[in-house]
């Protein structure tokens, strides 16, 4: 599958990005249907799984763990689709806050991991 869709992005990176988005997405239907309901403490735990790790790009810098902002936007708004699509929710406005929140907290957290995990937990 990732060959295939390297060959269709044209790009080695897209294509690896694009699969381990689709099996991250395969994999969090709860995820989706939690944040449907404005829930958002989930994601603490799977930041934790290695594809999610690489698919944020997380990395070690000075001690401290990092995530990219670009890739968890992307991977947010696939989540919104997926749901909006196959569940669609009572309130869709949960959903948006949900993932507004998410990335506020990111953003607060200048988007070092530990420090947004704990801020997930929280809430």
């Amino acid at each position: 599958v990732t060959a295939d869709l390297q060959a269709w992005t044209g790009h080695t990176f897209a294509g690896r990005s694009t699969a381990i988005l689709a099996g991250i997405l395969a994999g969090s239907q709860e995820a989706v249907t939690a944040m449907s309901t404005g829930k958002i403490s989930w994601l603490a735990e799977l930041l934790d799984k290695p594809e999610m790790q690489i698919y944020l790009g997380v990395n070690h810098h000075q001690g401290t763990l990092w995530l990219r902002k670009e890739p968890l936007e992307t991977l947010l708004d696939a989540m919104v689709i997926c749901c909006l699509a196959y569940c669609p929710p009572d309130n869709p406005a949960n959903l948006l806050d949900s993932r507004a929140l998410i990335l506020d907290f990111a953003t607060k957290s200048s988007f070092q991991m530990e420090r947004f995990k704990d801020h997930l937990k929280d809430f």
